[in-house]
């Protein structure tokens, strides 16, 4: 495809980014969510851009750019596409979910907390929330067991694929992707959802810990009215300690930061942000 159309990407990473360099695509402008990893990784390359800090600031700059595409990957604002669209001009996004499933700010934290397929899709803006045509997605994961940290970079290396898919298709929707069928679920990430509770399955406590394993989300528990950052959890078996009549949860020891109960025939390691006050006797839930 000799393409002669003139790119605009907006937003706060870099593969899909990068991907277009290595397609020599012409990028007129790079506008980068001040402070963000796209940001940094065209500073390395000594690439030139804008650094955005607010939603008029980027108006101003979509506004005043000639472009043919706008490119939206990680933008924190919902445009008014229908306002400021001009004729001929196509404005896409790529967001990290299998679309429709997963509308929202959070969708994966959300495929590993609800156990939803995860993946990538690159859709035609509109005035909704990730609510245009999709064009093209990509699967990352059926089972979504990884930590939030490591399925966030696959996710964003995803976004990328989803993009030459839809550059393929020259940005043509794919009806059999915009059917509507099935069931689909919007997620936001709360605090309230951070929370490990006594009443929570282990299942549950599992995914909560993997779904927010990100600095800054991770999962909580609270004890003797303090709270603690769970930072990983791990399920092992072993001779040691002697857990002879202790009940789950119990702890048997803590170790720098690392606490040890009691589950079922084995145990759990859970790794804190502290251990300060947890003493060995004490239910962690």
């Amino acid at each position: 495809m000799n393409d002669k159309r003139k790119y605009f990407f907006v937003g706060a990473r870099f593969f899909c980014a990068e991907k277009m360099l290595e397609m020599g695509l012409d990028i007129v402008r790079f506008a980068a969510v001040k402070d963000s990893f796209l940001a940094k990784e065209l500073e390395k390359r000594n690439i030139p851009y804008v650094s955005i800090e607010n939603k008029k600031q980027l108006l101003d700059l979509i506004e005043e750019t000639d472009f043919d595409i706008l490119v939206s990957n990680g933008c924190p604002y919902i445009l008014p596409v229908s306002k400021i669209k001009k004729e001929k001009q196509l404005f896409i996004n790529l967001h990290p979910s299998l679309l429709p499933d997963l509308k929202g700010m959070s969708p994966v934290n959300g495929s590993i907390l609800f156990n939803r397929a995860q993946g990538a899709t690159c859709h035609v803006m509109d005035d909704g929330i990730d609510t245009g045509k999709i064009i093209a997605r990509t699967l990352v994961t059926d089972k979504p067991d990884l930590p939030a940290d490591l399925l966030y970079q696959l996710t964003f290396m995803a976004e990328a694929d989803a993009f030459v898919k839809a550059y393929q298709r020259d940005f043509i929707p794919a009806e059999e992707l915009n059917d509507g069928a099935g069931e689909y679920i919007y997620y936001s990430r709360k605090e309230a959802d951070t929370l490990i509770r006594k009443e929570d399955d282990i299942d549950t406590i599992f995914r909560k810990v993997r779904a927010f394993q990100v600095d800054g989300q991770y999962a909580r528990i609270i004890c003797h009215e303090r709270e603690y950052e769970v930072r990983d959890l791990i399920r092992f078996d072993s001779r040691y300690p002697d857990r002879e009549g202790k009940q789950d949860y119990e702890i048997l020891f803590t170790y720098k930061n690392n606490v040890v109960t009691v589950y079922g025939e084995g145990f759990l390691l859970w790794r804190l942000d502290s251990s300060e006050a947890l003493q060995t006797g004490d239910f962690l839930l």
